[in-house]
């Protein structure tokens, strides 16, 4: 009995063995995955971590290509040859980083132009009739990092790096030079700037029904989705997108509306006829400018009618008179501009509809006030001196300018219609510029644009829509906006304010409906347009040496 107990024991010393061994095979298996986890979450943050360097490489080198284009006070660079000489050396940098590999501690990254384009043809075709054209050159880079030994892992960033000329004011589809005020469920798609103030938000979007009113309507708070600088930090809340601070974005630029006009107006003053030497048409009714002039004409003390197709070569200068443009009005200028001088405080200078088409680099300017009318469309740039009212819906592929305030009146689209433009309208103004007579109708305006005042802005988004497609500035911009569901589920009537007497009633989607949608829902929106970068319209300020910066998005 000893013996066989004896013996008994083996079997179950070599179970032990086996499942220990098992065990031992289990746990070294579960140690090599977690160290191959490991070491492959290793090998992703090193990549990731090298795939950055390559784009901060890329970036210090194309910053230093466009410093050594530019030059310094002592080499003195004018604006055009500054552009010359940054188009050749991005164009050699460009050999050197397309395929360029560098290897790194425990890994390696590698450069590729995705892209590069720019308007340098564009440029060399009208400089010389335009001194100040704008450049702007786009270089899309994708870095691949790649590190790790046990597991190799590779990360890809893309990067758009923009050179230019424009002013940097235009890559920001929001900024104030002092504050930007948030109220409610504003949308806001790219950077945004307060130069010189804060970034205030809330979720309370104000607005106005009959005049003298003040009510306040609670929704959700606003969403950014981008960067955000400021000078002044204060705290702040957004909601569906909310944006990452970036203390090293570039600074806009001050633009002078007033002194952009001046300088045409000095133009106008060469092109107009001396006191009785301008063609004088003795009659009393507007007079009405032929099919053909091929001849620069100089007029004084007429009403200047255009009410059909009219071909212009050379200079058309008004003294003392008015343009009008009838909705039938072709008026083509070439090799020449449009100039009329007549500053009364109760007519306009410039009554404008129909079609107008000036060479590029040529301008329409006006010393007095103008009225654009419904369905104008213009290829140019215009400068006004005063006053500046557009009525109804226009497309404008180029500038306007006006040194005084501007009116959007029951306008519902700005440069909408295909085949006219594909960029948006720069509309510059050194007074206010404000929207009037705006009825709510249920579909929203759409303006392709950039609104830039040098006043302080307000727009609203709260019983009517606004869909702005390029940007707005102003000195403090203050915005107002809710969230909309379908009109069927419009039955909130609560809001704040005393009700004045004979007020409509406003209606609004349910606070806590308006929380879950989307930001595409907002009725106020403001998106960036490439457009302003990659083919800048006419017209568009522009700064005397060359920048770069590189979007994110």
């Amino acid at each position: 009995m000893i013996r066989n107990e004896r013996g008994g024991a083996l079997p179950v010393a070599l179970a032990a063995a086996v499942f220990l061994t098992l065990l031992g095979m289990v746990l070294l298996g579960t140690l090599r995955h977690s160290l191959a986890q490991s070491a492959g979450s290793e090998a992703k943050v090193r990549a990731e971590a090298l795939a950055q360097m390559g784009i901060d490489e890329a970036f210090a080198l194309i910053r230093a290509a466009v410093r050594q284009a530019n030059g310094d006070a002592a080499t003195g660079y004018a604006y055009r040859q500054k552009v010359m000489r940054t188009q050749t050396e991005l164009g050699l940098l460009h050999v050197f980083l397309d395929g360029y590999e560098a290897a790194a501690d425990r890994g390696s990254y590698r450069l590729d132009i995705v892209s590069d384009t720019d308007n340098y043809d564009a440029f060399q075709a009208h400089v010389d009739a335009w001194p100040r054209y704008p450049y702007s050159r786009l270089i899309v880079i994708r870095s691949t990092g790649k590190a790790g030994e046990w597991q190799t892992r590779t990360v890809t960033l893309e990067r758009t790096f923009v050179v230019s000329t424009v002013n940097p004011v235009f890559r920001y589809p929001l900024s104030g030079k002092e504050n930007l005020v948030l109220n409610g469920a504003v949308t806001v798609v790219g950077d945004i700037l307060a130069r010189n103030g804060s970034i205030l938000t809330s979720n309370k979007a104000r607005f106005i029904g009959l005049p003298g009113s003040d009510y306040a309507k609670e929704t959700d708070f606003p969403a950014v989705q981008g960067f955000y600088r400021e000078r002044d930090p204060k705290a702040k809340q957004f909601s569906a997108a909310i944006p990452f601070e970036d203390r090293w974005m570039p600074l806009d630029a001050d633009i002078s509306a007033a002194g952009m006009v001046q300088a045409y107006l000095a133009e106008l003053d060469a092109a107009m006829p001396g006191a009785g030497t301008g063609t004088v048409f003795d009659e009393l009714h507007a007079w009405a400018l032929p099919a053909v002039v091929s001849v620069p004409l100089r007029l004084e003390n007429q009403w200047v009618e255009v009410a059909g197709p009219s071909a212009v070569s050379g200079d058309l200068a008004v003294k003392d008179g008015v343009l009008t443009l009838t909705p039938a009005a072709e008026l083509t200028v070439g090799s020449g501009s449009v100039y009329v001088d007549f500053p009364s405080p109760l007519w306009a200078a410039a009554d404008l509809s129909g079609t107008m088409t000036l060479d590029p680099g040529e301008a329409l300017v006006v010393r007095g006030d103008a009225v654009i009318g419904d369905g104008f469309k213009f290829r140019g740039i215009l400068a006004v001196s005063g006053n500046l009212t557009i009525v109804g819906s226009v497309n404008i592929d180029g500038t306007i300018m006006a040194g005084g305030d501007v009116e959007l009146k029951q306008t519902k689209e700005i440069n909408r219609e295909a085949g006219w433009t594909d960029k948006p309208l720069i509309l510059l103004a050194g007074g206010k510029i404000h929207f009037s007579d705006a009825r709510p109708d249920g579909e929203p305006a759409e303006l392709r644009a950039f609104l830039y005042s040098e006043k302080d802005m307000q727009l609203y988004g709260v019983q009517t829509k606004l869909n702005i497609r390029g940007g707005v500035h102003g000195k403090t911009v203050t915005l107002n906006a809710v969230r909309e569901g379908d009109a069927a589920g419009k039955t909130d009537t609560w809001f704040e304010g005393t009700v004045l007497p004979g007020e409509a009633a406003f209606t609004f989607t349910p606070t806590e409906i308006q929380k879950t949608l989307g930001m595409d829902r907002s009725n106020l929106q403001i998106r960036h347009d490439d457009r302003l970068y990659a083919d800048p319209p006419a017209g568009i300020p522009v700064t005397e040496d060359v920048t770069v910066f590189m979007k994110i998005q």
